[in-house]
């Protein structure tokens, strides 16, 4: 996943965030400065203090093996602009559920970015470094893309409806109201460039 925080940038922000209950969760979160991410219920929170904030793109990527055929063993690692910023030995299964998906705000709709997110994909495997280098710059046709259960593009340009593929298609809301409403205003106009 591609993003970029433009706003308050000591806040915490939810990239990304799935719950079914207290412990089942995985999760990416920015806070002042800090990246953290978990994998499963089981496995160690990974993080990374860095200059994320900085209003410019970073790509990040979360790849948890637990049975050891793409990492190192039993390895989760935190992946950012290309780079393994964090690791650790006990990746832990990833509860498989049919809870929602959040995308920009933590699980409850609160914390959510203040800034950009594109081009999230969701797998069903784990993905090595070379493979998430190798794909992190691809907008089309992805080399492998063997796992794939979701990839949301953002590139709609109209509506609320965000699509990630089979059955994962998502609606952008608006909670700025206290209560949620599908928002049509989410995409960037179209606009001209002069070459400065």
């Amino acid at each position: 996943m591609w993003f970029k925080i433009t706003g308050d940038a000591s806040q915490q922000q939810y990239l990304i965030d799935r719950r079914d209950g207290s412990n089942d969760a995985f999760y990416i979160v920015y806070d002042n400065g800090t990246v953290y991410a978990k994998a499963s219920p089981a496995s160690t929170e990974l993080s990374h203090a860095g200059s994320w904030g900085d209003g410019k793109w970073h790509h990040i990527a979360l790849s948890s093996d637990l049975d050891g055929d793409k990492l190192t063993g039993d390895e989760c690692i935190l992946v950012i602009d290309g780079k393994i910023v964090a690791s650790t030995a006990d990746a832990g299964e990833i509860a498989v559920s049919d809870g929602n998906v959040q995308i920009g705000c933590k699980h409850d709709q609160t914390q959510f970015v203040e800034g950009c997110i594109d081009e999230l994909r969701i797998w069903s495997v784990a993905r090595t470094v070379a493979q998430i280098r190798t794909d992190m710059f691809s907008s089309g046709d992805l080399v492998v893309d063997t796992g794939l259960v979701g990839r949301w593009q953002f590139n709609e340009g109209t509506g609320s409806a965000a699509e990630g593929g089979t059955n994962v298609d998502g609606i952008i809301y608006d909670y700025n109201g206290g209560s949620p409403s599908a928002y049509t205003d989410a995409w960037a106009a179209a606009g001209t460039f002069d070459g400065t």
